[in-house]
């Protein structure tokens, strides 16, 4: 059974089965992922859909001020990654403008104070007011707060689905490490499947 045919099998597929949630949707986070055009791209289709079929989308952002032993251990592990940034190049502009375009205002989004957007009373909230059975994922970074965020979905009571290309991070490898850990527990999918289920969407 491929992921498209369980989507089905358990009534995930359709619009009206799903919320979006975006994580880190800001420019700070896009500046430092390696697949700009890929993401906007896919990022174009997430809204446009959302918009056409009046999908809800949840916006959270990590802001984080606490200065815990734990805290400075998490941001050196985060700064180690920052190693394998990509070289900026002349196509980064035209890519932001693109990012840009979906950049919701402040007050659509809910502040978390983790990597789990799960653990905020608000996100909560918004997803059983929604009272979709499913949580389609997208937002940075695909291995920290992608990754737990999906797992917490599950614990939750809700049916995660990670869209792949709608979601990057510092690297190429650590993004595919990311999905093929995902993929042994929550369903992966991407835009064109999206497509596949909901057809193509002329942007507005």
């Amino acid at each position: 059974m491929d992921h498209l045919e369980r989507l089905s099998k358990y009534s995930i597929s359709s619009p009206n089965d799903i919320s979006f949630l975006v994580i880190n949707y800001t420019d700070d986070q896009f500046s430092r992922i390696y697949s700009k055009m890929e993401f906007v791209t896919a990022i174009r289709y997430v809204s446009e859909a959302s918009k056409k079929f009046s999908i809800p989308v949840i916006y959270v952002n990590k802001e984080v001020s606490e200065t815990t032993p734990l805290r400075s251990y998490i941001n050196e592990k985060l700064e180690e990654r920052t190693r394998f940034l990509p070289a900026m190049s002349a196509y980064d502009e035209r890519f932001r403008e693109g990012f840009i375009r979906y950049l919701p205002s402040s007050d659509k989004v809910i502040r978390v104070s983790g990597e789990d957007a799960f653990k905020s009373d608000d996100v909560r909230m918004a997803l059983k007011n929604y009272g979709r059975r499913a949580v389609y994922i997208c937002g940075f970074r695909t291995e920290v707060e992608v990754h737990i965020t999906a797992l917490s979905c599950l614990s939750n009571g809700y049916f995660p689905v990670v869209v792949s290309d709608a979601t990057s991070t510092f690297s190429e490898r650590s993004f595919y490490s990311a999905l093929d850990s995902m993929s042994q527990v929550v369903e992966i999918i991407d835009t064109r499947d999206l497509i596949k289920l909901w057809g193509d969407i002329e942007q507005a």
